[in-house]
């Protein structure tokens, strides 16, 4: 029962940062008029990960077992933070510039 708890954390965590991604961050566009265009990339960029996740995990956990299918998942999270520090500092200053 405590694995589908945190599951299902880990799911609303994952669909909320999404949501946030798709929604607010286009808004922020506004001055330079590329809103729909930047909400497009994210929406696309939503739509190609979840397909290549879908095969690219089932692939992994067929080939490798589910261990490293979770292995994997903890390393594409790092990742995934890392890059979001990574872009800390421009996003920042991007915001500020408005």
């Amino acid at each position: 029962a405590f694995t589908l708890v945190l599951s299902a954390l880990i799911v609303c965590l994952m669909h909320g940062i999404n949501l946030m991604l798709i929604t607010y961050a286009p808004g922020r566009f506004a001055a330079s008029g590329k809103v729909s265009t930047v909400s497009g990339i994210t929406n696309s960029a939503t739509y190609v990960g979840s397909a290549l996740s879908s095969y690219g995990i089932a692939l992994i956990a067929e080939k490798a077992g589910w261990s490293n299918t979770i292995l994997s998942w903890i390393f594409i999270a790092l990742g995934g933070a890392v890059v979001c520090i990574l872009c800390v500092r421009r996003w920042a200053r991007f915001i500020r510039k408005k």
